[in-house]
């Protein structure tokens, strides 16, 4: 018998001081048997650092053709695109042919997903920045819980996550894919 997946709850108060975005919204992950808790939480962490009213989860690695995250546009297309952990650079290609901003949220080593896109044909890889968030990641994943609170504040490109078992600050690397 195949496993079910497991649900998380998030309710996050986002404060997005750099963009003058700021809310309250409540999320819930159902995170696939085979997605691991630090991949989750990057998806939960680009959601949050990229809010705006429309933003969306993908529905997860059992989707292969969505994103992490993303912005539907008026039409129904995408207007951002999100890929979390190590996509392969087909994929990105992909999605930067279809979508105008594409960006990768790593939750792993940022070279190491770097170094699985340079040199491979990604269409304005130049554009796309990777933004490296495993630390952060790593310090959320022992306090991760399956009902969560937290407030998450981008101020001067740092990132600041309170759980209210634990804050962090963080000020993510982000680099280019053709740098």
């Amino acid at each position: 018998m195949a496993l079910g997946a497991t649900m998380f709850r998030f309710a996050i108060d986002v404060s997005n001081v750099d963009r003058g975005v700021y809310a309250s919204d409540e999320i819930v992950v159902a995170r696939h048997p085979s997605e691991s808790d630090a991949l989750m939480l990057a998806r939960v962490l680009a959601w949050a650092i990229e809010y705006e009213p429309t933003i969306q989860l993908g529905r997860g690695i059992a989707f292969p053709d969505e994103p992490g995250v993303f912005v539907a546009d008026d039409t129904g297309g995408m207007r951002l695109w999100i890929e979390v952990g190590a996509p392969a650079a087909e994929r990105v290609h992909k999605a930067a042919k279809l979508c105008a901003t594409v960006k990768i949220y790593a939750h792993r080593d940022l070279e190491l997903v770097l170094g699985g896109l340079r040199g491979k044909k990604i269409h304005r890889g130049g554009q796309i920045p990777v933004i490296g968030l495993q630390p952060l990641v790593q310090q959320l994943e022992p306090l991760l819980d399956r009902r969560n609170v937290w407030n998450v504040t981008v101020n001067e490109g740092i990132i600041y996550v309170d759980t209210g078992r634990g804050s962090m600050e963080f000020t993510p690397e982000s680099v280019p894919i053709d740098s």
